[in-house]
């Protein structure tokens, strides 16, 4: 298939992925946003293949992976307040309202959200280019765009 033909489409289309970049960017750039919210309820689950554990706990209106730190000491029902990044809602922090509190959510997420940060940027190399692109920079830049779209989606979800 020859993509190249398409080359302006797809470099219009190479927008969406750089934007969702820049989205990134501002995420950890803009301050914290503060939610009060309730523990509704907690997941742990191991992966067979690599045999690691995702510890998520589901909040009202959120819900993010933790440290186990953060897992053991929180229970359905337990109202509290996260300390989120102000685009993607990414938590930084939790704080029982109880007992006052405050546990950083030291995850490795960060790591992968400056990967994919990268990633998202890379095709702004494609849209500077002068001449048309060719079929496989074409397949880079649409396998990128659909990647991004479930993040961008979700950033608009979360925005509106």
């Amino acid at each position: 298939m020859n993509l190249a033909k398409y080359s302006k489409a797809i470099k219009i289309l190479a927008v969406i992925p750089v934007l969702f970049g820049l989205s990134n960017i501002a995420d950890f750039i803009l301050p914290t946003k503060t939610i009060k919210t309730t523990v509704v309820s907690k997941k742990e689950s191991t992966s067979s293949r690599f045999g690691n554990t995702t510890l998520n706990i589901y909040f009202e209106d959120n819900n993010d992976q933790f440290t186990d730190q953060i897992y053991n000491n929180l229970e359905a029902g337990d109202a509290v307040l996260l300390s989120v990044s102000a685009l993607h809602e990414e938590t930084n922090a939790v704080t029982i309202l109880d007992t006052n509190q405050r546990f950083e959510n030291n995850t490795s997420e960060i790591y992968a959200r400056l990967l994919i940060t990268l990633v998202m940027l890379f095709p702004i190399i494609y849209i500077l280019k002068k001449y048309s692109l060719t079929s496989k920079q074409c397949k880079i830049i649409l396998v990128i765009t659909l990647i991004s779209l479930g993040g961008f989606f979700r950033l608009i979800k979360t925005l509106f």
